[in-house]
Order: C-alpha cells, then structure tokens, then sequence
C-alpha cells in the first residue's frame, strides 16, 4: 500500500456573521467554537447566526459560552431585527450573570433579572443556556454551569416584556476580554 499524507485545507463554517471580523471570529482548529474579542469601548465584537436559523415562537435554542473574565459586559442570547430591536439574553455584569431584556425605544430600555450571584457566575467556567421562544406563556431562559447543573437560574418573560409574533436570531457580543460560543443547535 502506498498511501500519501496530504493536508487538506477546509473552508471556513459561514454559520455565523461577524460584526467585525477582526474582532471575533473561528477558533483556530475548530469547526464550532467561536471567538468574540471586546475592545473596551464599545459591543463591536458582535456575532449571530447567519440566515436559515431563525427562531419562532416554540423554537429553542441552546449553546455553551464562557467568558475569560467577569464583567466583560458580555452577553448572549436571542435578538430581533434591528428596526424594531428586542433583545433577550445572559449579561455578564456586576460580576453576576443576569438575565436582561432590551427593547430599542421603550422606556424602561433594559430589564434585567439576576440568575447566579457572584460565587455561582465564574470566569474561564463553561456554561449551558437553553432559551425557548413562548408567545403563549412567556419566552424563557435557563442557565447553568456545564458541568455543575446544581448551579442554575432561569427567568421566563411571564410579563410580556418581550414582542410576540416576532423572528429571534442567537447572537454574542462582548464590550471587554473574551466571550467564546460553542455546541449551539
């Protein structure tokens, strides 16, 4: 048998859009795992999926994130289009992992709920959210700690803070250090 080594050289995944390329990105080797890098001045390290994954009422997402250092301003969740913009997801602030709803024009803009106080919400610690798009009941999301599910919180939108009828696209941004996605389905 005469077998040649080769190096093959595969495309770039193109399920995600990058605000700004040189600020997020693939990680190197990795087919799923993507990388956000804050600039500390403002959320231009920003991702979401790219068209064809669209969340509707009843559908769920969930993906791992972790950030390298608390207070990252990071956060990650769902978000809709941006001219009527809601959003819906995990901020890492405070050194606690809230859930906070925006809506772009509304007064308040932000609401947020804390899920895991300071000793539960940890840098460089891999953690599970899974968020369910309800218009009937209220969209909900859920956290916990990958390999600790004894650490969780959740909120659900019980008081239709969010818009129904409306098309979610899972999204990540941070303001400062490292905000990393991965196993998202």
């Amino acid at each position: 048998d005469n077998y040649q080594e080769q190096t093959v050289v595969l495309p770039p995944p193109d399920d995600w859009t990058f605000l700004n390329p040189n600020l997020g990105g693939y990680v190197t080797g990795s087919q799923t795992q993507i990388e956000l890098n804050g600039t500390g001045t403002d959320w231009n390290a920003l991702a979401w999926r790219s068209s064809g994954y669209m969340l509707n009422d009843q559908d769920q997402a969930s993906f791992d994130f972790k950030v390298d250092a608390k207070n990252n301003q990071a956060f990650v969740g769902i978000s809709t289009d941006p001219s009527s913009l809601e959003r819906f997801v995990l901020l890492d602030a405070d050194g606690v992992l809230y859930a906070q709803i925006f809506r772009a024009g509304i007064v308040p803009e932000h609401e947020t709920f804390q899920l895991l106080d300071a000793a539960e919400f940890k840098a460089d610690v891999w953690y599970r959210v899974t968020i369910t798009v309800d218009d009937t009941n209220g969209s909900l999301i859920e956290v916990e700690e990958r390999d600790d599910p004894s650490v969780s919180g959740s909120y659900r939108d019980t008081g239709g803070l969010l818009a129904t009828g409306r098309d979610w696209v899972v999204l990540g941004a941070t303001q400062n250090g490292i905000l990393t996605m991965d196993n998202y389905g």
